[in-house]
């Protein structure tokens, strides 16, 4: 190719780069923008949660009455007007009396709704009737005592229910 081939198509080569980049900045840009919604959604159910805890009673001494606490914590995502907290009878009671077993011998005891141990809550019986809002924790102490007597030695154990009933 000869040297005023060449220029003339470097001439033009610069004339249609010119003429390309005068019509891409010459015209607007424009970009095409569209909203659209998003719905989210979560279903959040009626319902409650219950934990209890007990501490337990230590070592028993003869002769001495043992007291121990405990509680019954209550947790529902909605307003709840009526919430009855039952505590059951165990699964060692004799009659109306709740039971510690080891082996085959039994340390009795004895649960109460308030501190000085007044009020005592038979097997089956209610604990406690209260109101509460949504998401608002409710903790109810349960108070316990193993009266004073000669026990075998040995690790004594029970299992309580705890049912909780509630209405909105």
């Amino acid at each position: 190719m000869s040297s005023r081939n060449k220029k003339r198509r470097s001439k033009s080569l610069r004339a249609v780069a010119v003429v390309y980049f005068a019509v891409i900045f010459a015209s607007p840009l424009t970009a095409a923008t569209e909203t659209k919604t998003l719905t989210v959604s979560a279903v959040v159910v009626d319902s409650c949660t219950v934990a209890a805890t007990f501490a337990g009673f230590g070592t028993l001494t003869s002769g001495v009455d043992k007291d121990a606490e405990g509680t019954v914590t209550i947790l529902c995502t909605s307003n709840k007007s009526g919430t009855t907290i039952v505590v059951g009878g165990g699964d060692n009671k004799t009659g109306a009396q709740r039971q510690m077993k080891f082996s085959s011998s039994y340390v009795p005891y004895h649960i109460y709704s308030d501190s000085d141990r007044n009020t005592a809550v038979a097997p089956d019986g209610t604990l406690s009737t209260f109101s509460h809002s949504a998401l608002s924790s409710e903790t109810v102490a349960i108070y316990f005592r193993a009266p004073k007597g000669s026990y075998t030695a040995g690790e004594y154990i029970d299992t309580l229910d705890i049912l909780v009933t509630y209405s909105d």
